[in-house]
């Protein structure tokens, strides 16, 4: 069975980007780990210090692998097809933050099923915001339940996880985030706190529900530090195309 392209395009730019001795070691793993799968956890483990952990500038676009994130996934799908996920669950329960990210992002590769979802969910539990962006890439955006992607959206904002991260996750954008959004935005206007402008651009490709929430009227408040956070979000508003005083959106 031929290999995906993903994957062989991933092996690419990983021998594009590791000198002669790195590469070496990738590919001796790769035969060692074909032989004898309980040999992935160390391997996995020293790919950091034989490969470097410099970007491997998947996407620029986009916050994507570094080499040691790429080297790991492709030790992972060296392994034999009924043992990737449980040697995945292995890593990151025993692995580090890198050793964590990496088994995340590697789950796009290593199934089309579900059988990852549970990694995506515990990561997504977490407060750790470079894991957290990590677990939802493409098999998230696939797997995830539309109620789990929500509130994992939601934990992104709280987190201020760049949005231009997890690209495809916002692809699946619907009413029921936004309004999400929204009831974090108010809150955060009420507590004269700032609102993190990618928020604010979110909910307003959904002008409908933007013009209901009427996110400006704590502008009059007589607490000058709510006053000043709905300011803020009416700027952001305006940039986004919605000026306090324009007409609302139908």
């Amino acid at each position: 069975m031929a290999e995906p392209k993903a994957v062989t395009h991933l092996r690419e730019l990983v021998e594009a980007k590791l000198p002669a001795p790195a590469w070496d070691w990738f590919v001796q793993s790769l035969e060692r780990i074909a032989e004898d799968p309980a040999a992935c956890p160390v391997r996995y483990a020293g790919a950091a210090r034989r490969c470097g952990r410099g970007p491997l500038d998947l996407n620029p676009t986009r916050i994507g692998w570094r080499i040691d994130e790429a080297v790991r996934a492709l030790l992972l799908y060296a392994v034999t097809p009924p043992l990737r996920i449980a040697l995945a669950e292995d890593v990151y329960h025993h692995g580090d933050r890198g050793e964590r990210r990496a088994a995340l992002k590697a789950l796009d590769l290593l199934t089309e099923g579900p059988e990852g979802l549970w990694l995506v969910e515990d990561a997504v539990r977490s407060n750790d915001a470079t894991v957290i962006q990590a677990a939802l890439g493409p098999y998230a955006a696939r797997h995830l339940r539309p109620a789990a992607l929500r509130q994992a959206v939601l934990k992104c904002a709280f987190l201020s996880v760049p949005f231009a991260s997890i690209p495809e996750v916002l692809d699946r954008t619907d009413d029921e985030l936004v309004d999400l959004l929204i009831d974090f935005v108010r809150e955060r206007i009420l507590a004269g706190r700032d609102v993190d402008g990618q928020i604010i651009d979110v909910i307003a490709t959904r002008p409908g529900r933007l013009a209901e929430a009427d996110l400006t009227a704590e502008m009059g408040s007589d607490l000058p530090f709510r006053a000043r956070a709905a300011r803020c979000v009416a700027e952001r508003l305006a940039l986004a195309g919605f000026p306090a005083d324009a007409p609302r959106p139908k």
